[in-house]
């Protein structure tokens, strides 16, 4: 009796449940495998054997309340031995490249090292190229490098181009639609994703003294010194008032703007006179003459005549105090700002970012569609190429893109920023909480009689 287990590394949710079993992807994936008896009497890379009985049927391991992972085994008993072979020399193997915008790469430096074929240097990933050769190593086959594009633009290059080779030289992630366009080898690794965004702007530390007289604080010190305006103006009038009719008393005239200047000389000096009532003339006289002295010579004014002083000195100490107050909280916070209020992907979709991907990624589309479904945002799903992935993000607000690590600071790199540039304007948040890392492998065709000795081989190494 021997059994085989296919383990999809994929959680998909309690939705696809019911659309994943109603789908002819039971018989699609296993199908080279049911059949192989029939296949194996001319292939070259597995001696002829038959099958005395076989079964198929799944199970549901449950990860969550809202997840599942789906095992599939076969069990089979076979009459003779399968030996499988050592090497596969003397056979040709038909290998696909083929330049992934997703996936575009800048030269390889080490290309000498490993890689003598320029276009398997030029077209590949690093790890994928040598994952290759050590593969060739281990089975001493030969190989054929093709390259093509999909002619309708319903896939990417490299998905296209798998269907008509025996294996594709580039990683690519395990998601239910590959399932079931052509058979996915083990994974070689498992690739995270992140949401990058432009930073927001910070308040500086060596702005803090300037900073805290904002729109705010000025917005205070005009409102305090227009009521100051208006308490001046309100005593000047009634006070003009009140010696008017003192005056008619007196049977004198006397010009009532000369007592404008009278408080004024008395804030300065913090003298009064007794005699509200004088002539314009005789004031202006000794005022020219020497108006500390004059103030000084006549005697003080009663407390009730002069309000003013006592409104002009809580005024100004209500004027220090809102500066104060004001000054002293924002310099406080300027000083303690936090260094970025967006800690985690959460956070983005709290502050209404609208997210996008690139036009050919379909498992970063599907990740962006499960994140509005589950959120219930009112936005659909954009797209960028590879031109526009980095430059969207510096030229709009409130916009994230979500790719793969890896392949967003390769483009970034291949479009000359630097580092240090990127350290600065631009910052990622993982996606942690709408899904786990894709596996990555390479593929193969479907009914490929290469997809377990390819397997076993990765296992071996």
């Amino acid at each position: 009796m021997l059994t085989m287990t296919f383990l999809s590394s994929n959680a998909f949710s309690v939705s696809n449940v019911q659309n994943f079993f109603e789908s002819d992807l039971n018989d699609n994936i296993f199908h080279g495998v049911l059949n192989m008896e029939q296949n194996c009497a001319n292939s070259q890379y597995w001696d002829s054997y038959k099958f005395k009985e076989q079964m198929f049927y799944s199970r549901i391991h449950e990860l969550d309340e809202n997840e599942f992972i789906f095992q599939r085994e076969i069990e089979y008993n076979i009459m003779a031995k399968v030996q499988r072979r050592s090497n596969l020399k003397g056979s040709e193997i038909v290998a696909v490249v083929a330049l992934n915008d997703v996936d575009s790469v800048l030269d390889r430096v080490d290309a000498s090292r490993r890689s003598f074929d320029l276009k398997l240097a030029e077209y590949t990933q690093t790890v994928a190229a040598d994952s290759f050769l050590d593969l060739q190593m281990l089975f001493n086959f030969t190989y054929t490098l093709i390259s093509s594009e999909d002619p309708n633009k319903l896939l990417s290059p490299a998905t296209s181009s798998a269907t008509r080779g025996d294996i594709n030289c580039q990683f690519m992630a395990q998601t239910l639609e590959r399932f079931q366009q052509f058979t996915l080898l083990q994974p070689m690794l498992h690739s995270k994703y992140n949401a990058f965004f432009r930073k927001p702007k910070l308040s500086s530390i060596r702005n803090a003294h300037v900073q805290p007289f904002h729109k705010l604080v000025w917005i205070c010190i005009t409102l305090t010194w227009i009521l100051y305006y208006c308490a001046l103006c309100g005593m000047k009038y009634s006070y003009k008032y009140y010696i008017r009719q003192e005056s008619e008393q007196a049977g004198r005239r006397v010009l009532s703007d000369v007592h404008g200047g009278w408080w004024i000389l008395s804030f300065i000096t913090g003298k009064a006179s007794d005699n509200p009532i004088v002539h314009f003339q005789e004031v202006q006289q000794s005022y020219n003459s020497n108006p500390i002295f004059y103030c000084n010579q006549v005697p003080g004014h009663p407390s009730n005549l002069l309000p003013f002083l006592q409104i002009l000195f809580v005024t100004g100490a209500l004027m220090g105090m809102i500066i104060q107050i004001f000054y002293s909280s924002t310099i406080l916070s300027a000083i303690t700002v936090v260094i970025s209020p967006i800690k985690t992907f959460d956070n983005l979709i709290q502050l209404n970012y609208h997210f996008t991907t690139h036009v050919l990624s379909m498992p970063m589309q599907d990740v962006i569609k499960k994140i509005i479904s589950d959120k219930h945002l009112s936005q659909k799903v954009e797209t960028v190429d590879n031109k526009n992935q980095i430059t969207h993000l510096l030229r709009q607000k409130m916009v994230s893109t979500v790719t793969y690590s890896d392949a967003f600071y390769r483009e970034a790199f291949k479009q000359n920023y630097t580092t240090t540039f990127l350290c600065k304007r631009i910052a990622a948040v993982p996606v942690a909480s709408f899904g786990r890392a894709f596996p990555i492998s390479y593929v193969t065709r479907k009914d490929s009689e290469l997809t377990e000795l390819f397997n076993y081989g990765y296992s071996q190494m």
